[in-house]
């Protein structure tokens, strides 16, 4: 099992974040291929990745950034606060010893936005994932 799909099993396992999106509408960054989804839905992306190097005697450690993207109909963002607001609790402090997820971390949240080609609403939050070969 790779990070994408925990990442997507550990969204798809929170009950209050389900409730308003349902598990097929968490999508991959660019697997949305039309604008034709039922709202809510989530779009997630991978970024950078970094070697922190910390020492000789800890195993290789790793930063790995991701934002999750919530969009919604427009243009009441009251919904898309309490989606924010479920996915940062299923997600922060989240560790996978599997995985190697020593911990997420949340980072921030955007400001509110607009997708006039999707025809949502949307916010994306940007979390970073601490890794580590042989982690507990």
């Amino acid at each position: 099992m790779g990070r994408r799909t925990w990442l997507v099993n550990t969204l798809g396992s929170s009950a209050p974040l389900v409730t308003f999106i349902p598990i097929n509408r968490m999508l991959q960054g660019e697997s949305l291929v039309t604008a034709q989804i039922a709202k809510p839905f989530l779009v997630y992306r991978f970024g950078n990745r970094t070697n922190e190097a910390l020492s000789e005697e800890l195993p290789e450690v790793t930063r790995q950034f991701f934002s999750v993207y919530l969009h919604d109909v427009p243009a009441d963002y009251s919904r898309i606060d309490e989606m924010e607001m479920a996915l940062i609790h299923a997600l922060n402090l989240s560790r996978s010893a599997e995985q190697g997820i020593i911990t997420t971390q949340y980072l921030e949240t955007s400001r509110d936005l607009d997708d006039q080609a999707l025809g949502t609403i949307y916010r994306y939050v940007r979390f970073q994932l601490i890794t580590g070969r042989g982690a507990p």
